[in-house]
């Protein structure tokens, strides 16, 4: 119960991928109301550049199943590209891997990304990337 919906949402994937039911853990988040990280999340346009795309994909699963109403992007582009301008530019938030990622790319994001948040994950993995937007938000962002 001391975990936010993030945490229990990369738990949650990590428990599936191994075959593993945790006693109670679904009850618990059945029982519980969204969180105010999830509330903050509804709406919002999330960007995501990794070239570990399966890391990007399993976070967008995992943030759209706290807050069906996102909409997330996935990048995994080597060089700046028009999608991944425009990435840039719309997104409220924009996730960026640096361990899995092109300074090319990365370089061309933060020129287009001007004064709107951008935040780094610290590993390669989904659990690092909703890591990030957890403490983003929690940061007041």
């Amino acid at each position: 119960q001391r975990l936010s919906s993030l945490q229990r949402a990369a738990i949650k994937k990590l428990a599936d991928e191994l075959g593993w039911v945790p006693a109670g853990f679904a009850e618990v988040a059945q029982q519980e109301s969204p969180d105010v990280l999830s509330a903050r999340l509804s709406g919002k346009r999330i960007a995501v550049y990794t070239l570990t795309e399966s890391s990007s994909r399993q976070a967008k699963e995992s943030l759209k199943e706290i807050a069906p109403g996102i909409v997330i992007d996935c990048s995994a582009d080597h060089v700046g590209t028009g999608r991944l301008r425009a990435m840039a530019e719309g997104a409220d938030l924009f996730v960026i891997t640096s361990l899995s990622a092109k300074h090319a790319a990365t370089d061309f994001i933060r020129a287009h990304r001007g004064n709107r948040p951008l935040v780094y994950a610290q590993g390669r993995g989904f659990s690092s990337i909703l890591r990030a937007v957890e403490e983003h938000l929690k940061r007041g962002g």
